[in-house]
């Protein structure tokens, strides 16, 4: 029994060692999973300045004639300069001359943003840490309505005020008529009657 009971818990420690190795791999593998690959890690950063980058945010897309080529890392506020400033990773291999344009845009009127890049056609290129010198910040939904809004008020105004001096030319031009048609009349009459007293 003795000898059974010590087999019995060599085999229990066994199976329990077992156990918790298999553990440990599942929790290795698992946080290798979970954290980003070493594909992930590639590419360069690169900057660009705007005074406003309402709806951007860490992962929005970054576009090269249509196709993703990096993702913003972050963005900060420098209190210095008040400026917003976007922080974005380029895949490697996607080379951007010095001169191009970066702009924010949405797909629709309130759709997502994602942030274009305008190729240049400098033969420099930019390099890891590098900022964009020309940038067109986003568009904000609010103020295109108003302006939107503004241009319709003031179509109409104009509108009013041609409508306006339209009626008063017609005005104008019936008194004129009017005018013109009595003193044609008198004038007509009267030397008639005067050249028959004179015939008496």
């Amino acid at each position: 029994m003795a000898a059974f009971g010590i087999s019995r818990e060599s085999l229990n420690i066994a199976i329990g060692g077992l156990v918790v190795l298999i553990g440990a791999l599942v929790l290795v593998i698992s946080y290798r999973g979970g954290q980003p690959g070493e594909t992930d890690q590639r590419g360069y950063r690169l900057e660009a300045r705007f005074e406003a980058i309402d709806g951007v945010r860490p992962g929005t897309d970054v576009l090269l004639t249509g196709i993703p080529v990096g993702e913003v890392e972050r963005q900060y506020l420098d209190t210095a300069r008040n400026e917003a400033v976007v922080v974005m990773r380029i895949r490697d291999g996607i080379e951007i001359p010095y001169d191009s344009s970066i702009k924010i845009l949405s797909e629709g009127i309130a759709g997502r943003k994602y942030i274009k890049i305008g190729v240049g056609g400098d033969m420099e290129m930019l390099g890891p840490g590098d900022s964009f010198l020309y940038t067109q910040s986003a568009v904000r939904f609010e103020e295109l309505l108003q302006k939107v809004i503004l241009s319709a008020e003031a179509r109409r105004a104009a509108a009013k005020e041609d409508a306006k001096a339209d009626r008063s030319e017609d005005s104008d031009t019936g008194a004129g008529a009017s005018e013109d048609g009595n003193g044609g009349l008198g004038g007509f009459g009267m030397p008639a009657l005067g050249g028959d007293r004179d015939g008496d």
